[in-house]
């Protein structure tokens, strides 16, 4: 019997043993990332080095006690450095031994089930867990992406498994950078956001019928994995509130999307219900020479952020010399897990499930409302909802009219969206006249060459 105070033992298994479980998921389950509290910006947690005066008893302890991959070689490997004592190669045989509801504590049932596997997998996983034989079977799942290649087939899941709490992951959106800067935007450092801008390095892979073909085969699945997440980080600075609603409407957030592509790199241009202004850089990584990605979020103020590869941050103020923060300074670990964000979703996932069960018992309403709005955040809708986006703007760039930017892409709109502000220009750049020389410098400029909406690049005039 467990003495009161004593960590939860949760049992959990994964299926797929990629390199996303090997360097990210595994080390997060088992090092020392899972014993730290998640992250509310407390000064104790970004502490440099542990201190002997502020004790954290975590209150749960994980053991990955099945792993499963069709590879029998990389299963032995991964299987046999993380010491998980159940290896199987069928995921079928798995859920059929571990899945099912245990009738006492050595039936083995798993509390737990992450899924790191593309989005056609994860799919496939999902329809066999909604069956009549598993419809009661383990009742929290983590999926590593999106849990479909459309919105439409996740809106589905998503009816199957309503009696389920599916955990699509975020983790880029819980990167190191991207928390401390979600921090700072609440406390108001930088005003109201007005503009935000992503380069990332993937293009959109759907500008010809046979890159469309190619999808509904399930060759892009690592694409759309990527692209959601740079959407899903958009979503999370320029509309917050999509994350407080149970379904929420894309045509309630979203004015107008834009995206051209040229040349392997495309530009996608989001206007926002509330105002803000979003661009999407995507190409290859050798065009860039910054770290990967950057995300420059523009306030009222004059003031912007600059968030690096998710571990490097920088606030820019006029008149102030610039601040910056990195890993060792954000938090005491700067582990692979811990710098990507996926330490920090797997430990929100797993005090909701916690808080979720507290809730059965005795716990606080604000407990209670706090693992429901973790649910919300990484719902199955949530999870729609960026892929309807994505198919937006993917639907725009094959369009004629992402040419010409005559035609807006939603009916009842009549002129394209406004270009953006600069993220290197001050507010006051804004409400100055358009006469020549008025361009602050380091402002950013777009070409138009035949009509066609060309890459932004920098000058110095």
């Amino acid at each position: 019997m467990m003495k009161r105070g004593e960590p939860v033992r949760l049992r959990v298994g994964v299926i797929g043993a990629g390199a996303l479980c090997e360097h990210l998921l595994l080390p997060a389950l088992s090092g020392p990332d899972i014993l730290a509290a998640p992250d509310d910006g407390a000064w104790w947690l970004r502490r440099p080095t542990p201190n002997v005066d502020i004790a954290f008893a975590p209150p749960f302890r994980v053991e990955v006690v099945a792993l499963c991959d069709a590879d029998p070689a990389r299963l032995k490997r991964v299987g046999e450095a993380a010491r998980v004592p159940l290896l199987y190669t069928d995921w079928k045989r798995l859920l059929a031994e571990h899945a099912t509801p245990a009738l006492t504590p050595a039936a083995g049932a798993l509390d737990a089930i992450f899924l790191a596997l593309p989005p056609a997998r994860s799919d496939e996983i999902l329809v066999a867990l909604s069956s009549r034989r598993l419809h009661q079977a383990t009742a929290w799942l983590w999926l590593a992406g999106p849990p479909a290649l459309s919105s439409r087939r996740a809106s589905e899941l998503s009816s199957l498994h309503s009696h389920r709490a599916v955990w699509c992951a975020r983790p880029l959106s819980r990167a190191l950078a991207h928390r401390a800067a979600r921090r700072m935007l609440d406390r108001g450092e930088i005003g109201v956001v007005r503009a935000l801008s992503l380069r990332w390095h993937t293009p959109l892979p759907l500008a010809s019928d046979s890159a469309q073909n190619r999808l509904a085969e399930g060759e892009f699945g690592g694409q759309v994995a990527a692209l959601a997440s740079a959407l899903d980080v958009l979503l999370e600075f320029a509309a917050p509130e999509a994350a407080l609603e149970e379904e929420p409407q894309l045509e309630r957030l979203v004015l107008r999307a834009q995206a051209h592509e040229r040349a392997g790199a495309s530009v996608a241009l989001i206007e926002f219900a509330n105002g803000v202004g979003a661009s999407l850089l995507l190409s290859s990584g050798d065009e860039w020479n910054s770290p990967l990605p950057r995300l420059e979020i523009v306030g009222t103020q004059g003031r912007f952020l600059v968030c690096k590869g998710g571990r490097e941050l920088r606030l820019y103020a006029p008149r102030e010399a610039t601040r910056s923060w990195n890993a060792p300074s954000l938090a005491p670990s700067i582990s692979g897990a811990e710098a990507s964000g996926v330490a920090e979703d797997v430990r929100l996932f797993l005090h909701s499930l916690l808080q979720e069960r507290a809730s059965t018992r005795s716990t606080t309403d604000s407990l209670r409302d706090e693992a429901r709005r973790d649910r919300r955040a990484h719902s199955l809708g949530r999870a729609a909802l960026v892929l309807r986006l994505w198919e937006e703007l993917a639907s725009a760039a094959r369009s004629p009219a992402a040419s010409s930017g005559d035609e807006p892409l939603e009916a009842g709109a009549s002129q394209p969206p406004a270009p953006l502000m600069s993220p290197h220009q001050d507010a006051s750049a804004s409400s100055q006249s358009n006469e020549p020389g008025a361009r602050s410098r380091g402002s950013v400029r777009r070409a138009v060459v035949d009509g066609t909406l060309q890459l932004p690049f920098e000058t110095d005039e």
